[in-house]
């Protein structure tokens, strides 16, 4: 799963982008979403923990970006 599969796997849980952002929170829009979707190689690693947490686990840390070794959140 590419991370913008993971992004949209995300979106449709929630229910839309702008749904998705308000729930993110931290002055996020639907636009920022947008661009990670769209043009963003992956969503920003600082947001990854609230979209996993906002989604119940259904959507991981990893698929939305695996550049990060994201070991210490598992641990």
């Amino acid at each position: 799963m590419t991370p913008q599969e993971a992004l949209l796997k995300a979106i449709g849980i929630v229910g839309s982008q702008t749904r998705l952002a308000r729930e993110i929170g931290n002055g996020i829009t639907q636009a920022h979403v947008h661009y990670w979707l769209t043009q963003a190689p992956v969503v920003p690693a600082e947001h990854c923990p609230t979209i996993e947490y906002i989604v119940k686990r259904e959507v991981r840390c990893e698929q939305l970006n695996p550049r990060v070794n994201w070991w210490v959140l598992r641990a």
